[in-house]
């Protein structure tokens, strides 16, 4: 788990530190095992399909504007596989992706897209490699950004973490823990409110 590598040797004593991933492990074996339980309820309750189309692309109109790539047949070919708790994508990898990126991540993913976009419209073989090879480089930069974005996501969190521990704030340990454990929806807590 990343965050034992981010815990501060110096700062905690050894039984804190454990405790702390003692209780991120059971917050996170919790949310898992409910979620897992909420996912067999709603597939339960739902008519299976006893078959698939054979052929997808007779159900795509051409004016639909829908373009039936190989990912997309591949996905109609799965068909009640995607149901499987187990592709789902990991909660936390998302919130990464879509509201912790720096500016920097966020420009290459702008220009990838526009690299994607000129293999798909280049006309001779030598353009399409010439964006093919460009496209690339690209995606690099792209995937060794949103790895340095985790990285820095998953320290920060760390250390606030370690602070509520530090400071005796039960409240903000919890909601970074459930945070790290895939639920990071900020709590409606009632009572006193500052204003």
């Amino acid at each position: 788990m990343e965050i034992e590598v981010n815990i501060a040797d110096d700062e905690l004593p050894e039984d804190v530190k454990s405790q702390f991933m003692e209780y991120v492990t059971k917050i996170t074996k919790e949310r898992s095992n409910k979620k897992h339980i909420q996912l067999l309820e709603i597939l339960e309750n739902q008519p299976v399909e006893n078959k698939f189309p054979t052929e997808p692309k007779k159900y795509v109109h051409d004016f639909s504007g829908t373009e039936l790539n190989k990912e997309k047949l591949e996905v109609l070919a799965l068909g009640l596989k995607l149901c499987d708790t187990r592709n789902h994508v990991n909660q936390i990898d998302t919130e990464i992706q879509f509201e912790n990126l720096n500016r920097h991540t966020s420009d290459l993913i702008q220009e990838r897209r526009k690299k994607k976009a000129a293999i798909n419209t280049s006309r001779t073989r030598a353009e399409k490699d010439k964006a093919q090879a460009e496209y690339t480089a690209v995606n690099k930069q792209v995937k060794r950004s949103i790895r340095t974005d985790k990285r820095k996501y998953m320290k920060d969190s760390a250390m606030t973490a370690q602070k509520a521990v530090r400071e005796g704030d039960p409240r903000e340990l919890y909601d970074t823990t459930k945070k790290l454990s895939g639920n990071h929806r900020k709590p409606e807590r009632q009572g006193n409110h500052q204003h």
